[in-house]
């Protein structure tokens, strides 16, 4: 197309079909990559530029072909994702239930008298994070 176009070093009609340069067309999810061509052909088919008046449909046609294909390809990872998808937010909504779960227990046994140090015996503090007095490990002893 660049070479149709007559090699220019800017074009906008360029620009316009291929808006954001071949990376935003070549890079990216695999599975998405059907519905970005379909796109760029409908960019192609599009253009009023005499140029590529004869042979933007070819171009775009064979775009279609390969989107079909990369479409039929990802179909049978489509449901995957979904549950994927659904599972990460289903953990996520228990996570954010789970917080709010141990902060209203620990309202409840602070308005029963309970003093930090004793709600922290029952809901100890976070443990992920290594602590600052941690000691470091020591070298295993050579033999």
């Amino acid at each position: 197309m660049w070479n149709a176009l007559g090699r220019p070093s800017r074009s906008v009609d360029y620009d316009i079909i291929v808006s954001g340069g071949k990376n935003v067309w070549t890079d990216g999810d695999p599975a998405k990559q059907s519905q970005l061509m379909a796109v760029l052909a409908a960019n192609l088919r599009a253009t009023k530029h005499p140029n590529l008046g004869d042979r933007k449909e070819a171009w775009a046609s064979r775009i279609d072909q390969k989107a079909a294909a990369q479409a039929n390809a990802a179909a049978p990872t489509e449901a995957a994702f979904a549950q994927a998808n659904a599972l990460t937010m289903q953990r996520r909504t228990l996570a954010d239930s789970a917080q709010v779960g141990l902060t209203r227990l620990k309202r409840d046994l602070k308005n029963l008298g309970m003093t930090e140090a004793q709600v922290h015996e029952i809901i100890p503090d976070d443990q992920s994070a290594p602590s600052a007095a941690a000691p470091a490990p020591q070298p295993a002893p050579a033999a």
